[in-house]
Protein backbone atom coordinates (compact mmCIF):
# COMPACT_ATOMS: atom_id res chain seq x y z
CA UNK A 1 0.00 0.00 0.00
CA UNK A 2 1.67 3.61 -0.63
CA UNK A 3 1.86 6.24 2.13
CA UNK A 4 -0.43 8.99 2.29
CA UNK A 5 1.49 12.07 0.82
CA UNK A 6 -0.25 14.69 3.02
CA UNK A 7 -0.03 14.75 6.75
CA UNK A 8 -1.92 17.04 9.46
CA UNK A 9 -0.77 18.46 11.96
CA UNK A 10 -1.04 15.27 14.33
CA UNK A 11 1.18 13.46 11.89
CA UNK A 12 3.92 16.24 11.22
CA UNK A 13 4.68 17.03 14.19
CA UNK A 14 5.83 12.95 15.01
CA UNK A 15 7.70 12.84 11.48
CA UNK A 16 9.40 16.51 12.29
CA UNK A 17 9.58 15.68 16.26
CA UNK A 18 8.01 19.36 16.62
CA UNK A 19 5.28 20.47 18.98
CA UNK A 20 1.98 20.96 17.27
CA UNK A 21 1.47 24.31 18.29
CA UNK A 22 5.10 24.92 17.12
CA UNK A 23 3.83 23.96 13.70
CA UNK A 24 0.82 26.11 13.64
CA UNK A 25 3.39 29.28 14.60
CA UNK A 26 5.67 27.87 11.99
CA UNK A 27 3.11 27.81 9.54
CA UNK A 28 1.52 31.08 10.39
CA UNK A 29 4.61 32.98 9.80
CA UNK A 30 5.01 30.69 6.58
CA UNK A 31 8.75 29.34 7.75
CA UNK A 32 7.58 25.72 6.53
CA UNK A 33 5.82 24.69 3.78
CA UNK A 34 1.98 23.58 4.24
CA UNK A 35 -1.14 24.08 2.45
CA UNK A 36 -4.69 25.33 4.20
CA UNK A 37 -8.13 23.72 2.97
CA UNK A 38 -10.76 25.08 4.55
CA UNK A 39 -9.56 25.32 8.40
CA UNK A 40 -7.41 22.58 8.27
CA UNK A 41 -3.33 22.37 8.30
CA UNK A 42 -1.80 19.87 5.88
CA UNK A 43 1.62 19.53 5.18
CA UNK A 44 3.05 17.06 1.92
CA UNK A 45 5.48 14.86 2.92
CA UNK A 46 8.23 15.24 -0.08
CA UNK A 47 7.82 19.27 0.41
CA UNK A 48 8.94 19.35 4.04
CA UNK A 49 11.68 16.07 3.23
CA UNK A 50 12.78 19.12 0.58
CA UNK A 51 12.24 21.81 3.27
CA UNK A 52 14.35 19.63 5.91
CA UNK A 53 17.34 18.96 3.21
CA UNK A 54 17.74 22.81 2.56
CA UNK A 55 17.99 23.47 5.86
CA UNK A 56 20.41 20.74 6.63
CA UNK A 57 24.19 22.62 7.97
CA UNK A 58 27.01 20.92 5.96
CA UNK A 59 29.48 18.70 7.88
CA UNK A 60 32.89 20.73 9.45
CA UNK A 61 35.64 19.67 7.79
CA UNK A 62 39.20 19.01 9.75
CA UNK A 63 41.33 22.99 9.40
CA UNK A 64 37.95 24.71 8.50
CA UNK A 65 37.55 28.02 10.27
CA UNK A 66 34.00 28.65 12.19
Amino acid sequence: MLEPRLMDVREASEFLHLNRFTLYRMAGCRKIPCLRIGRKLLFDKPRLERWIESRTVGERHEGERR
